[in-house]
């Protein structure tokens, strides 16, 4: 599991683990690199608070919130 959690990080970065001197991944592995990991594994709860909050941000964190918001509603990583 630490391999294919390392190997779903060194995507993000345009490397794969067959790059580096690590031990293949088995088959098993290799069926859930699509997303990573340690994000599906959060859970993360958001208070109402904050989420009603969005019009306190100034211009460039409403930018950078629109823009997150835009890639998470697209499913993009």
């Amino acid at each position: 599991m630490l391999l294919r959690d390392l190997n779903d990080i060194l995507i993000q970065h345009g490397k794969i683990i067959k790059d580096f001197d690590f031990p293949p991944l088995s088959y098993d592995a290799l069926e859930t690199i699509s997303v990573l990991r340690i994000i599906q594994e959060l859970s993360i709860q958001i208070p109402n608070e904050d989420v009603h909050n969005v019009h306190r941000l100034n211009y460039d964190q409403l930018i950078a919130f629109k823009t997150i918001l835009d890639i998470i509603n697209r499913s993009q990583s």
